[in-house]
């Protein structure tokens, strides 16, 4: 593997990935917990082949200071808070997101159930010879909003499901002051 130090920042992003993961309770022994995903086409697109990669590349995500950080547990994978940063305060960890190569899965633990209906949404890179592959991990049910959180503040606005904007609402489904409401 490859340490931080030895990976250029400017490495060129050759391929970008989005999966879906559903949120597994970290407890649950019972369930599977992989999901199979064929990275032939990231190896591919890194030109380079699995061993190579298991050789010479490395997996890495954001930690809480905006750094790179291939701070990756084979068993756990990385240890995200709940502002998807890669964390070492087990205080703040929210969920573990990884690729198992035995399994030849990703996988997505929620640490806490309490946050199991939750959605969470987690980059992690692939890096080799100074080309990564990005992938966005989805965890949980991400076609719906199942929580919002309030700073306290209301403002009145009214927005549509993508978070834009709204001036006026027609017909349709939007959010006022964290709560959904239908225009009929």
């Amino acid at each position: 593997m490859l340490y931080v130090e030895e990976i250029q920042p400017e490495a060129e992003t050759v391929a970008s990935y989005t999966l879906s993961l559903p949120a597994r309770d970290a407890n649950d022994t019972e369930n599977g917990t992989y999901t199979v995903y064929d990275l032939t086409a990231m190896y591919e697109a890194l030109g380079c082949t699995e061993d190579e990669f298991a050789e010479n590349g490395t997996w890495m995500a954001l930690d809480e200071n905006g750094t790179l950080t291939n701070n990756f547990d084979e068993l756990e994978g990385f240890a995200f808070d709940k502002d998807a940063k890669v964390t070492n305060n087990d205080e703040n960890l929210v969920a573990l997101v990884g690729y198992a190569v035995d399994e030849g899965g990703f996988f997505s633990w929620i640490i806490d159930d309490s946050n199991l209906s939750k959605s969470y949404t987690f980059t992690i890179y692939a890096y080799y010879d100074n080309k990564r592959c990005e992938f966005t991990i989805n965890v949980g049910d991400t076609s719906a909003i199942n929580f919002i959180e309030l700073d306290g503040k209301k403002d009145n606005n009214i927005y549509d499901l993508t978070g834009r904007l709204v001036k006026n609402a027609t017909k349709g489904l939007y959010i006022q002051n964290g709560k959904k409401f239908m225009v009929k």
